[in-house]
């Protein structure tokens, strides 16, 4: 795979092919060309995306950890997960180990639909797979070999990718579970206070066309509750639209493609939270 290269060039191959499924995407060498161990260590890469706040996809790196960190202390016979002498509450063990298991399940019955669909090595279906769950889009070349129904799976996973990453984002910084409210939109997420039932966020994938953008391509937006002096600069910003199908007056979108400066975007979420949550009663003397 780095045949020809140079010490500092393999070096460099190494590490930008190390770095770039969880991220990006881009390859520098042939990723047909690489042997069976590499092509699984770059699917487990891709299986576990960037860090916790980026817009990577993947379970990403903090829910690996809490995974490890769980597994060694059943190991051990241990009460609890401890990390730096702290103790990490028993739902965000839960949350994680839901989350692998949900993403290593889509892949399994992915894998299994398109090879029985047609004849694909076990390992070339599997890069598809992962890569597609964790919005890579790396390929070992059998995309464009995929039939239809395996292309329809394809899709399916990468959405799914998406939109649990969306979700996800809204839910950082919050202890709040999120709410499906609507039948006929399954995918659209509500985030609201527990005491007072207050929206703070909607997550949800709208056509870029809903935004004023040229084209149909479906994107993943939150929709968060802004002060109404600042709305008017935020929609300056890259990103930030008119809200969509709420008061444009309070609230504001923002589309979740990486296009949105993360510090305003949670900035804007801190400020959403804050404006919905219930209002401290004054005692009475």
């Amino acid at each position: 795979m780095f045949a020809g290269m140079s010490g500092k060039e393999q070096l460099l191959g190494a590490l930008f092919s190390a770095v770039t499924p969880r991220t990006a995407g881009f390859n520098s060498v042939d990723t047909a060309a690489m042997k069976e161990s590499s092509k699984f260590l770059t699917m487990v890469l891709m299986f576990i995306g960037g860090s916790s706040g980026s817009t990577a996809g993947g379970v990403k790196v903090t829910t690996a950890v809490v995974m490890l960190l769980s597994t060694i202390a059943m190991i051990r016979g241990t009460h609890g997960v401890n990390i730096l002498n702290r103790r990490l509450e028993e739902d965000t063990v839960k949350k994680a180990s839901a989350i692998v298991t949900i993403d290593l399940s889509l892949a399994v019955a992915a894998a299994l639909i398109i090879m029985a669909v047609q004849p694909l090595k076990l390992t070339d279906t599997l890069f598809e797979v992962f890569s597609a769950i964790g919005t890579v889009g790396m390929t070992t070349g059998v995309t464009r070999e995929l039939v239809p129904v395996s292309r329809i799976v394809i899709i399916l996973l990468m959405y799914c990718g998406r939109l649990e990453e969306a979700w996800r984002y809204a839910e950082q910084g919050t202890a709040e579970e999120p709410d499906y409210p609507w039948m006929d939109t399954p995918e659209s997420a509500v985030f609201r206070h527990e005491a007072n039932r207050k929206w703070f966020a909607l997550v949800t994938t709208v056509p870029k066309s809903k935004l004023g953008l040229p084209g149909q391509q479906p994107v993943d937006i939150v929709n968060l509750k802004c002060d109404p002096i600042l709305i008017g600069s935020l929609r300056a910003e890259p990103g930030f639209y008119p809200a969509y199908h709420m008061n444009k007056e309070n609230w504001i979108t923002a589309a979740l493609d990486g296009s949105a400066p993360e510090d305003k975007l949670r900035l804007v979420l801190d400020m959403s939270y804050t404006a919905t949550a219930p209002k401290l009663r004054k005692k009475k003397a």
